[in-house]
């Protein structure tokens, strides 16, 4: 799946992104990061999805070059 950081709060080490397919936000944790890389809004990530227990979570979140 693909998308964009819509929201990333580093002192908190999550964020969402927006989905490219449905447009919906799904929340990521900064343990799901492949990359160390620091994220900004608006940045373009590929990623797959994982039932958490509030629902949708966005795993393995990598910057798309």
């Amino acid at each position: 799946m693909t998308g964009r950081i819509k929201v990333y709060k580093a002192d908190r080490q999550f964020g969402f992104i927006k989905r490219d397919d449905t447009g919906k936000d799904v929340f990521f944790h900064r343990d799901y990061l492949m990359d160390m890389e620091v994220f900004r809004v608006g940045d373009r990530v590929r990623f797959d999805l994982k039932n958490h227990t509030k629902g949708p979570a966005a795993v393995n979140v990598e910057l798309i070059r």
